[in-house]
C-alpha cells in the first residue's frame, strides 16, 4: 500500500506532465536546460525536474535525512514550486510560518516546542557549530546583531527569501532556531506546501549538525 508521501509525489508527477516548463522557468527564476528539463538548487543539492518527476543529480554539500518520507516530501515541494502560477518577487519582509496559518503554529504550540527541543538536542548552545553549517550552505550573515541573536539571509528558492535566526541560550532558556519567510511565499505555496518546505529546511540543518558531530567523533584524537 502506498504511503501518503508517495501518493502526494505521484500526484505531483502527474501534474508535471502538462506543465509549461518555459513559462514556469521565466516566472519562477529556474534554469531551463531543454524544453522539458529544469534545474533547481536546494541547500547545495541540484535537482532535475522533468515531465516524469524530480531527481537528485548533484550534491555540492553532502547531507542526508534519516526519515523514510523526506526525499518524497522534498521532491513534491520542489515540483509544486514549478507548478505554482505565481508571478511575484520577494518583498524582503518576513514572518513566521505560524503567521500564515492563522495562529495554528504559534510560538507556544507543541509543534514549535518539539522543533526547539530537536534543535537544542543537536546544537546545544554551540553557536560556532551552527555558524559552520550556515557557511557550508553559503548563507549570508546579517551584520549588526547583538544580545545573543544572530541572523542569516538566504534564497531557499529563486523567489523565496528566508531569514534564519539563532538565539543563544542561557541558564534559564535553551538556544533555538527561528526560520522566517518572505511574506510573498504564501503566494507561491499554499500553507500545507509551505509547511513541508519548512520541515525540509529544518531537517536538513539538523542532519548537518548531527553529521558534523559524527565526523568529529570519527577523527583521530590528537
Amino acid at each position: 500500500m502506498q504511503k501518503g508521501y508517495e501518493k502526494t509525489y505521484n500526484w505531483v508527477k502527474g501534474l508535471l506532465k502538462t506543465c509549461d516548463f518555459s513559462d514556469s522557468s521565466k516566472r519562477l527564476g529556474l534554469k531551463q536546460i531543454s524544453e522539458n528539463i529544469l534545474l533547481v538548487n536546494f541547500l547545495n543539492r541540484t535537482y532535475r525536474i522533468t515531465k516524469e518527476g524530480v531527481e537528485l543529480i548533484e550534491q555540492e554539500t553532502i547531507w542526508t535525512v534519516d526519515s523514510e518520507g523526506y526525499e518524497f516530501d522534498l521532491k513534491s515541494v520542489l515540483g509544486y514550486y514549478v507548478l505554482s502560477g505565481a508571478n511575484i518577487e520577494p518583498i524582503y519582509e518576513y514572518c513566521t510560518l505560524g503567521q500564515f496559518s492563522g495562529g495554528v503554529f504559534r510560538e507556544s504550540s507543541s509543534f514549535v516546542s518539539m522543533e526547539n527541543k530537536k534543535f537544542t538536542d543537536t546544537f546545544g548552545n554551540d553557536y560556532e557549530k551552527f555558524k559552520k553549517i550556515m557557511n557550508m550552505f553559503s548563507m549570508e550573515y546579517e551584520e549588526g546583531n547583538r544580545d545573543g541573536k544572530y541572523s542569516w539571509n538566504y534564497k531557499i528558492l529563486p523567489k523565496i527569501s528566508i531569514k534564519l535566526i539563532f538565539y543563544e541560550g542561557d541558564d534559564e532558556y535553551p538556544s533555538k532556531l527561528q526560520i522566517l519567510y518572505d511574506k510573498n511565499a504564501i503566494k507561491i505555496y499554499n500553507f500545507e506546501q509551505l509547511a513541508v518546505l519548512h520541515s525540509s529546511i529544518f531537517q536538513a540543518i539538523l542532519s548537518m549538525g548531527k553529521r558534523n558531530e559524527l565526523l568529529k567523533e570519527l577523527l583521530p584524537k590528537t
